[in-house]
């Protein structure tokens, strides 16, 4: 498997989204998810986000080459942003997220 993916959503549980996105709105402190697939089985994977790479979590890929973790926005600079994917030092596969301080409509159930 050489083309790894990720996607990046809302919590199921606390937020409602339909479909699929191109881009996650999410404010800081929301709970998200971030599934992948295409790694390589027991690949440990380090989630981070932004330009500064700030950690928001680890995950290892499970024997189909897959995982999801649950995570929390961190504090970082609002605006366009990546969550990305990294196996070693080399960045996997990226998904983009617009950061913002309060989300103008929350998608709250």
């Amino acid at each position: 498997m050489d083309n790894p993916t990720i996607i990046v959503t809302w919590e199921p549980e606390k937020y409602k989204y339909l479909g699929s996105f191109a881009v996650v709105d999410a404010e800081i402190g929301m709970p998200l998810r971030i599934k992948g697939a295409g790694f390589q089985p027991k690949n440990k994977v380090k989630i981070t986000i932004c330009g500064h790479d700030t950690l928001i979590g680890n995950a290892v890929a499970n024997a189909c080459g897959a995982f999801e973790i649950h995570v929390t926005l961190p504090s970082v600079p609002t605006g366009p942003a990546s969550v990305k994917a990294w196996v070693g030092s080399n960045c996997k596969a990226y998904y983009p997220v617009d950061v913002y301080i309060s989300l103008p409509f929350p998608p709250k159930i």
